[in-house]
């Protein structure tokens, strides 16, 4: 009942928002790089991904492959909390995805001063699945 009243009620409309990307946790504590070495995932992501009213995205942050990605993104929210987002970033296009991203979208209310806590779970990546932190704004 839950799920379908979150399946039904959904929006893709909200304000303007700008977030600004943070820590990342992999699944894996390592990867291969495409010289065959093993290399620990960058887990420290630093960048910004502005999100217009109708749900589309664009950002750069620097990736966990230690290198920038540049993206765009379209999300949609169930609710003011929780949503999805796809899309496709650069930097990943000699990894198993060839740059599509995606994940689910947990935010918390916001706070006083607007700001938000948001949660990115990446799921899709086997191995290298992730979990993101990152706080955001409604402009």
């Amino acid at each position: 009942m839950i799920a379908a009243t979150l399946l039904l009620s959904g929006k893709t409309v909200v304000a303007d928002e700008l977030m600004f990307t943070g820590i990342t946790w992999h699944g894996s504590k390592q990867f291969e790089d495409t010289d065959g070495q093993l290399r620990t995932y960058n887990g420290v992501n630093p960048g910004a991904i502005y999100t217009f009213d109708n749900g589309i995205g664009v950002g750069t942050f620097k990736n966990s492959y230690f290198k920038t990605s540049v993206m765009i993104n379209y999300r949609f929210l169930w609710n003011d909390n929780l949503g999805v987002m796809g899309g496709y970033a650069t930097g990943y296009e000699e990894r198993n995805s060839k740059g599509i991203i995606g994940g689910f979208l947990l935010r918390t209310n916001p706070s006083s001063q607007g700001w938000r806590l948001v949660t990115i779970l990446q799921p899709f990546g086997g191995k290298s699945s992730a979990f993101s932190l990152a706080i955001s704004k409604e402009l």
